[in-house]
């Protein structure tokens, strides 16, 4: 919690209690008056205080969320292939089978991490990949090579 916070907190209970002596001074209908308007005051401090300190666990996980990023990121590195297009893979050190996955360079921005899957599709040929996550297709890779023609020859 910050230290801002607690300070008007208890500014404002230091403020609330100055008001209660005063009120101990009072008699009938004025006193009544007064705890009435006490009591009002103590409810709306009780409803701020409430607010500030739910704003204050959505900003705290709102910073640990961003640290697991940090972590979770540090496992993958961006490779380019031709024609220019960047996926992710993970790092050498990271990779638990010799079989080398692809991820989504749209959700890693995203802060998603999810597999581009092979379609079996060509464009342009290059092996096609989607994302079904974000609906992605990629086609990024060395091209196959020109499929041979073969001509008529007369003899």
């Amino acid at each position: 919690m910050s230290r801002l916070s607690l300070q008007s907190i208890a500014s404002t209970f230091d403020a609330l209690q100055t008001e209660a002596d005063a009120l101990k001074q009072l008699s009938g209908t004025a006193l009544l008056a007064g705890i009435a308007e006490l009591k009002d005051k103590i409810v709306t401090a009780r409803m701020n205080q409430m607010s500030a300190l739910e704003r204050i666990i959505e900003l705290e996980q709102k910073v640990m969320q961003s640290e697991d990023w940090e972590r979770e990121c540090q496992r993958y590195q961006p490779i380019q292939f031709e024609p220019g297009v960047t996926v992710y893979i993970e790092r050498a050190s990271q990779q638990s089978t010799g079989h080398v996955q692809h991820y989504c360079p749209n959700c890693y921005a995203e802060r998603r991490i999810r597999i581009l899957q092979p379609t079996g599709g060509t464009s342009n040929r290059r092996a096609q990949r989607k994302c079904l996550n974000c609906k992605s297709e990629l086609a990024y890779g060395v091209q196959a090579p020109l499929p041979r023609v073969q001509t008529a020859r007369s003899d």
